[in-house]
C-alpha cells in the first residue's frame, strides 16, 4: 500500500489530502488544514502552517505532491505546427525565452501538451524564477517535506477533469474548472475525452471580497471575514438590507474576476473552436452563497459546485479541498494523457528515490558480485565439459581411422576426404556405409547456430540414436528440422523429453532411421 499526500499551499490555509492506494484501487482517507497567520510574512506564515500539519502527522507519506504557490509562476500558451514530443521539448525553451522579461538561465520551467488541434499542438508552459523555487523548497524542508512533484496550480485540476462523473454534463464539449482561492484564481479548461485545452491563473478571490466588505462596513478584516462566511451572499440569495449592502460591495470586488473569466473563456474558444458549456466552481470562495448563479448570469454559462470524491473519515469535505485532492490524484496518474508538469528538474530534481538506492548499494553490490562469480563459474564448467566432449570425439575418430586407414587422424573432415578419394586402403575394401560416414553426416546436418549439447550417440548402419541437452523445446524442433534435410535420414522419431539436471533446459532423445539413396551409396 502507498500513501500519497496532496499538499495545497494556499495563501489563506494549507490543506492536505491523503490518498491510499493498493492492488484493489485507491481511496481518500484523510483531510487536514491549517490556517496561515496573516500577521507574519508569507514565508513565516507558510512555515507555521506546515508545522501545525506536521504535528498532526498529516505530512507523512510515500510521496508528497504540491503546486507552486502564489502568482510567481507565469503561464504561457504556446502553439507549435507539429505534435512530436521530442521536437517540442527541444524548441520550447526558445519559445519561452522570447516571452520572458528576464534571462531564461535564471528560470525553471516545464510544460504540458494540451489537447490536439488541427494545426498542431498547444503547449501550456509554466515558468518561475530559480530563486523562488529554491526558497519554497527550503521552507518545505523546515517541516521535513521533500515533495516529489512541484506542479502548476492551473494544470493540476486536469486530474479532477479526468475523474468527473459520467453524468455531470453529457453534452459538454468543453468544461471549465474555476478554483476561486483567497488571492489567486486558476482556470482549467478541457474535456474528459480529450484532456487539457487551456489554463490560466490570475489575481483575485476571497481576499478582495473581504477587503471590500471591510471598507463598506467600516470593520476590521477579521470581522469582515466572519461576516462573509456567516451572512455573505450574492445574486438571488441576497436577503435583507445588510445582505444587499454586502452583496453590492462583493459584486464590485468580483468585477475584475468576472472580466478575467470572460476573457479567459473567449481565448479558450478562439484557440480550440469549441465553446465552454459548463463551469465547475471550487476553492474556498466557491462556498459563498449565490456565487454560482451570480457568475452564470454575468458570463452566460451554467455554473455549479465541483463534484468531489468522498473522504470516508471526513464526512463534510468542502470545495476548498479540491486542489489538494487533484494533487493527490496527480501522484497516481498514468498513461499518455496523464499530466507530466514538474518543476523539479535538473539541479532541483527529486532525489528521494536515489537516496533509497544509495542505502541499498552495499546489499545490491554483494548480490551483483555473487551473480558475477556464478556466471564465471558456469562459463568455466561449460568450457571444461565441451573440451572433454571434443577430446572424446577426437579419440573415437582416431580409433576408427587407425582401423580403416592404418593411421590416426583426429580431423573428421580430413579423414572423410581421404576415405572419399580411395576405394580401398591397404587392400581392404571400404564399406559403402560406415559409422564414421554417418557421424560425419550427423555433424554436418546440425548447423553451428543450434545451441545444443550432444550427450550420447549410438550409431548403427540403419539407425542412429542421440541424446542431447538444449535450452528449450524450440532448439529441439530446430534440430529435427535440420536433420530432416539430410537425404540419408528418412524418419526422425522424438523420444522422451524431460528437464535437464540443472533445471535450466531440457534433455531429449532422437531416433533416426538411416536409409541412403542408392546413388549416394554407390558413390562411396
Amino acid at each position: 500500500m502507498a500513501r500519497i499526500i496532496g499538499l495545497d499551499l494556499g495563501s489563506y490555509a494549507v490543506k492536505t489530502v491523503t490518498l491510499e492506494t493498493s492492488f484493489r484501487g485507491s481511496a481518500f482517507t484523510r483531510f487536514e488544514s491549517a490556517f496561515i497567520d496573516d500577521a507574519l510574512s508569507p514565508g513565516d506564515g507558510l512555515a507555521g502552517a506546515l508545522a501545525q500539519l506536521k504535528a498532526l502527522n498529516a505530512l507523512t507519506g510515500d510521496a508528497i505532491i504540491t503546486a507552486f504557490p502564489g502568482l510567481h509562476l507565469a503561464t504561457h500558451a504556446l502553439a507549435f505546427p507539429f505534435v512530436d514530443h521530442k521536437k517540442i521539448e527541444s524548441t520550447v525553451a526558445f519559445e519561452i525565452e522570447g516571452q520572458l522579461p528576464y534571462d531564461i538561465e535564471t528560470a525553471v520551467y516545464d510544460f504540458q501538451i494540451g489537447a490536439p488541434n488541427p494545426l498542431g499542438a498547444t503547449v501550456l508552459a509554466g515558468v518561475a524564477k530559480r530563486e523562488d523555487l529554491k526558497e519554497l523548497l527550503a521552507t518545505l524542508a523546515t517541516a521535513g517535506v521533500d515533495p516529489k512533484i512541484v506542479s502548476h496550480a492551473g494544470l493540476v485540476p486536469q486530474n479532477l477533469l479526468a475523474n468527473l462523473p459520467a453524468d455531470i454534463s453529457p453534452e459538454a464539449t468543453s468544461i471549465g474548472i474555476v478554483d476561486l482561492g483567497h488571492q489567486r484564481i486558476c482556470v482549467t479548461i478541457g474535456s474528459p475525452g480529450t484532456g487539457l485545452q487551456f489554463a490560466r491563473t490570475f489575481h483575485g478571490g476571497g481576499f478582495a471580497l473581504t477587503a471590500q466588505l471591510a471598507e463598506a462596513f467600516g470593520i476590521s478584516s477579521k470581522e469582515a471575514t466572519a461576516w462573509k462566511e456567516s451572512h455573505g451572499a450574492v445574486g438571488p440569495d441576497v436577503v435583507g438590507p445588510d445582505a444587499e449592502r454586502g452583496a453590492k460591495a462583493m459584486a464590485m470586488a468580483l468585477a475584475p474576476t468576472v472580466r478575467e473569466l470572460r476573457t479567459t473563456v473567449k481565448a479558450a474558444r478562439a484557440q480550440q473552436s469549441a465553446p465552454v458549456r459548463l463551469l465547475l466552481l471550487c476553492g474556498g470562495t466557491a462556498n459563498l452563497r449565490g456565487i454560482g448563479d451570480f457568475l452564470a448570469m454575468e458570463l452566460g454559462i451554467p455554473c455549479q459546485p465541483m463534484p468531489l470524491p468522498k473522504v470516508p473519515q471526513v464526512p463534510a469535505v468542502g470545495l476548498d479541498a479540491a486542489q489538494a485532492i487533484a494533487l493527490a490524484q496527480r501522484g497516481i496518474a498514468r498513461g499518455n494523457r496523464a499530466p507530466r508538469f514538474n518543476l523539479r528538474r535538473g539541479t532541483f530534481a527529486f532525489r528521494g528515490d536515489f537516496g533509497f538506492l544509495r542505502a541499498k548499494l552495499p546489499q545490491i553490490g554483494g548480490i551483483a558480485a555473487a551473480l558475477l562469480l556464478l556466471l564465471i563459474g558456469t562459463g568455466v564448467a561449460r568450457n571444461a565439459i565441451l573440451t572433454r566432449r571434443d577430446l572424446q570425439i577426437d579419440n573415437a575418430i582416431c580409433q576408427l581411422t587407425k582401423e580403416v586407414l592404418g593411421r590416426c587422424e583426429k580431423n573428421a573432415e580430413i579423414a572423410m576426404a581421404t576415405l572419399a578419394d580411395q576405394d580401398s586402403i591397404s587392400g581392404v575394401k571400404l564399406p559403402s556405409q560406415s559409422a564414421v560416414l554417418l557421424l560425419h553426416k550427423l555433424t554436418l546436418a546440425i548447423p553451428g547456430a543450434i545451441n545444443a549439447t550432444l550427450q550420447e550417440a549410438v550409431i548403427e548402419l540403419d539407425r542412429i540414436s542421440i541424446r542431447c541437452e538444449a535450452g528449450s523445446s524450440e532448439v529441439m524442433d530446430s534440430m529435427i528440422t535440420a536433420l530432416a534435410k539430410e537425404r540419408c535420414f528418412k524418419r526422425i522419431t522424438e523420444g522422451k523429453v524431460e528437464k535437464s539436471k540443472d533445471g535450466n533446459g531440457i534433455s531429449f532423445r532422437l531416433d533416426i532411421e538411416v536409409q541412403c539413396p542408392p546413388e549416394e551409396t554407390a558413390s562411396r
